[in-house]
């Protein structure tokens, strides 16, 4: 690329200042001569450059999955070791209250650390939460354990879909970011194997339950460790002043890598990412409102978190657990379920860049919306706590599948690839952190309503409320929602810019 086509590339239409340019111009010719060699290597491989972020952000949700998979298992050891109810139940929610203080915590840092940064410290502290879990002598430590496993959840789940929306081609984004949650369904049915397998280990097995975690820790922490940092990033800390140039070469040689060594379009690339930063610069507000854009994409990403956790995952799965436990199918029935997940999940995957996020999400929420109805019917011939006939197993587990393949369909992949697209580049960490903390706050509010709402209004009307709330969620994803599917970052973000203007429907 000759010198007048590069300064094109990153003064688009003016909008960068002419040192802007100059700096950017200097800085990215200067990586072509110090980086050339390296990036020829790298260039050179068979592998995709965005492969290393990708897994190592997958096994991180992996993580996520594997605590949720094995809770089950160490409950029920500590439980026969003589735990209560109230330690037990401090036992199985501690990791989830760990994951909704870290996500406020780095909602406050926002962007001073950059996605491979924060999911490198993701993993050391879930390396930490395992080891103090593994050797924990009395209850106070083991819940401390937990505590910091759910900080490195925190983490992870914040950095892990920023990574890879902001390091994968566009084309791909959409299958990429959803099947991390592919992983995170894949670690619970880990954890359900690991309990399953180690439980003969006796009163101790416990332990090994939590050291297993240690399998996916450490190869996970040495892809991070190869991993690329974002290239949006790096443009955004290069952009507060000459002295931050240096990160635009290592940008533009992340770009190059990531795009499969396509060092021209790497530059344009890096041209419409610094242009853009600049577009927001010069209309920036004072606070994430206020930013051109964040309100349309704070609305739709929070949003669809909310309706995502209130709409009776917990409380389906519940029922699903019970009936199993009855009819003592416990492991091979959760087993099964899984499967059932990760198989609609994957199908989701495979969909999301063929079809569009706002279609499956409408597909998925109507046939939870169905099945949540169906299951408000079955229950209303039911008597409270009355053990369940073989029909009524046959009726209900039926429509806890159905809505389970829903669920994983929509709610479950596609929420957190929206959160990861929505938000201009400037306040993306900070609106994540936000969906993240409603995600997990929502869900330790809706696992303390549950059973009380359950007793003082019955089964039957707890699942009719949900469907009506699901039946919301249907009109906010078809009325409000804007499709992202086949638009680079920087095009959805002049989408919601152009959403938050004065004479644009809110």
């Amino acid at each position: 690329m000759n010198g007048t086509t590069l300064s094109f590339a990153l003064n688009g239409v003016g909008i960068l200042s002419a040192d802007d340019v100059r700096r950017c111009k200097r800085a990215l010719l200067s990586s072509r001569r110090i980086g050339l060699t390296k990036m020829s290597v790298e260039s050179s491989s068979k592998i995709p450059g965005w492969l290393p972020s990708f897994s190592a952000a997958a096994m991180a949700g992996g993580l996520f999955g594997y605590d949720i998979g094995s809770s089950s298992s160490v409950i029920r050891v500590l439980g026969d070791q003589g735990f209560d109810a109230s330690q037990l139940s401090a036992v199985a929610s501690m990791s989830l209250l760990g994951a909704l203080v870290s996500s406020i915590a780095v909602n406050l840092l926002g962007n001073r650390f950059g996605r491979k940064s924060e999911l490198q410290v993701a993993y050391g502290i879930y390396f930490a939460g395992t080891c103090l879990q593994f050797i924990s002598s009395g209850f106070w430590s083991l819940v401390t354990g937990r505590f910091i496993y759910g900080l490195g959840i925190g983490a992870a789940m914040h950095a892990s879909p920023l990574l890879i929306s902001e390091s994968v081609p566009r084309d791909k984004r959409g299958s990429l970011v959803a099947l991390k949650e592919a992983f995170i369904v894949f670690g619970i049915l880990m954890g359900y194997v690991s309990g399953y397998v180690l439980s003969p280990l006796g009163t101790e097995s416990w332990r090994y339950m939590f050291a297993a975690a240690l399998l996916l820790e450490v190869p996970g922490a040495i892809v991070a460790a190869s991993s690329q940092e974002s290239p949006r990033f790096l443009c955004l800390q290069a952009s507060k002043g000459p002295e931050y140039e240096h990160l635009l070469r290592e940008a533009e040689q992340n770009q190059y890598v990531l795009n499969g060594g396509d060092r021209d379009q790497a530059t344009r690339e890096i041209g419409d990412i610094l242009q853009n930063i600049r577009d927001n610069q010069s209309q920036r507000g004072v606070g994430l409102l206020e930013t051109p854009g964040a309100k349309p994409a704070l609305i739709s990403g929070v949003g669809l978190v909310l309706f995502q956790q209130v709409t009776g995952q917990p409380s389906v799965l519940y029922y699903a657990n019970r009936i199993f436990d009855q009819a003592g199918l416990g492991f091979g029935a959760a087993v099964g379920v899984g499967v059932f997940k990760l198989v609609s999940t994957v199908g989701s995957a495979y969909s999301v860049e063929r079809f569009g996020r706002k279609p499956l999400l409408i597909a998925g929420t109507s046939i939870m919306t169905a099945c949540l109805a169906a299951l408000s019917f079955i229950f209303s011939g039911i008597q409270p706590d009355a053990p369940f006939t073989s029909s009524q197993q046959v009726a209900i587990i039926s429509a806890v599948i159905l809505y389970v393949g829903g669920y994983q369909i929509g709610f479950g992949p596609i929420s957190w690839l929206m959160l990861s697209e929505l938000f201009p580049l400037q306040v993306r960490s900070k609106a994540l952190a936000l969906g993240t903390i409603s995600n997990f706050g929502s869900n330790l509010l809706v696992a303390a309503l549950f059973e009380p709402l359950r007793e003082s209004i019955g089964s039957s009307s707890l699942f009719a409320i949900f469907a009506i709330i699901s039946l919301s969620a249907i009109l906010f994803e078809s009325s409000y929602l804007s499709e992202t599917k086949g638009k680079s970052l920087e095009e959805i973000e002049d989408m919601m810019r152009a959403r938050d203007k004065p004479s644009s429907a809110i």
